[in-house]
């Protein structure tokens, strides 16, 4: 467990290690994340989770239905004009209500970036949080240190309103 501030932000660094148990099967699933936790500046944003795709299994999918019940897969659809790396190496989850909003929180630059240079972790967000997760019982330090470059870049890109994001009334 570490706090700190790096890139001009408060930080919280965490290492979690959990055994999900499924409701119908006596199967057990360990994980151990890696969790970097940044503040983001001035800004609310809707839950959203971005997970690379085939990292967890069953119990884990499970368990985030259960406490997270409004977080519905992103369809292929809502992805086109996107890289289509994106699309293999993620899943999005997010509000059906909020789903609208995706392209103004994620454009595809930003995405594209996401599956070229970071497609090794997992993203979420809310209200003025983002978290980091790279799944590793012992991360090198080289690791460690490109899981906060991802992390201090997507805040930045976060805090950074896009073009959607500009209201008409203002120009």
């Amino acid at each position: 467990y570490l706090v700190g501030t790096t890139y001009g932000r408060d930080v919280i660094f965490i290492q979690r290690t959990d055994t999900l148990l499924s409701s119908n099967k006596r199967s057990k699933e360990t994980y151990n994340w890696n969790i970097l936790v940044l503040d983001l500046h001035n800004v609310s944003l809707p839950h959203v989770y971005i997970e690379g795709r085939n990292r967890h299994k069953g119990n884990f999918y499970e368990a985030l239905s259960m406490k997270n019940r409004e977080l519905v897969e992103l369809p292929y659809g809502f992805l086109s004009g996107y890289d289509r790396l994106y699309g293999d190496r993620f899943a999005t989850r997010l509000s059906a209500v909020t789903a609208s909003m995706f392209p103004s929180l994620m454009p595809p630059e930003r995405a594209a970036v996401l599956a070229h240079h970071f497609h090794m972790f997992d993203y979420e967000w809310h209200d003025d949080t983002l978290y980091v997760y790279f799944l590793s019982n012992y991360p090198t330090l080289a690791q460690l240190e490109n899981m906060v470059n991802a992390g201090a870049w997507l805040a930045g890109e976060l805090d950074t309103p896009t073009v959607c994001d500009v209201d008409e009334d203002e120009n």
